[in-house]
Parts: C-alpha cells; structure tokens; sequence
C-alpha cells in the first residue's frame, strides 16, 4: 500500500475537509513520518507519528503533540501509557506488515509505503 501527499490531499478535498494538514513528511528507508494540523473550531492542533514496521503489525510512535502551540506530547504519552501504551499494532485482518518506508515520487511528492503480504 502506498500513500502520497497528492493522493492525501486530493482525498481530504472530496470528502469536503477543510482547514487540515495530514501529510508524509521526509523520507526513511525504515519509517514513515505523519504530520496533521488543523484549526478546526479555532483550537489550533498538531500532531506527529512515526509509523514502522512492528511485523506482523504496524507499529506507531507519537512523537510531537501540539494543542495551541503548547507542546504537550509528554502530558499525551503519560495519559496513553496509563490506558494501555503509545503503540499501535493493528492492521486490516490477514495482513502481515514486512516494512515500512517513506521516499519521493518521481514528481518530488513524499510517499508513505507498507510493504506486506496476507497469510498463505
């Protein structure tokens, strides 16, 4: 599965959202770094995972949170942690994540890549 900032964009704009951020920042040859922002209601919001492969899952960690400029990412990890962690470990059922990466599209796009395969 493949993922650009193009195809993001372009998603976000049919479904009508306005006012949000969500893209693939940078590239890695063994992550994937998601950022998102929005103003929505006037509370300025931001956050950042990076997302890697944690076979069979995909694994995530919180990296930055931000609530109206305020970083308050440890305050987020804390609450996390206290109801069961910072990671995520789900995939759609039957699918087996092999690895992870972000790189650059011929056109210069970030992408977010999950390579993997389903069981048997």
């Amino acid at each position: 599965q493949a993922l650009s900032n193009s195809q993001i964009a372009n998603a976000l704009a049919q479904a009508g959202s306005t006012g949000i951020t969500l893209q693939v920042q940078g590239t890695s040859p063994t992550s994937a770094r998601i950022f998102y922002s929005s103003n929505l209601g006037g509370l300025p919001v931001s956050w950042t995972i990076d997302f890697y492969a944690a076979t069979p899952n995909l694994g995530a960690v919180i990296t930055q949170v931000t609530v109206r400029g305020i970083n308050v990412t440890t305050q987020v990890i804390s609450r996390l942690s206290s109801v069961g962690g910072n990671s995520i470990t789900s995939m759609p059922t039957g699918f087996s994540v092999d690895r992870v990466y972000s790189c650059n599209t011929p056109g210069g796009d970030d992408m977010m890549v999950i390579e993997g395969h389903r069981p048997g």
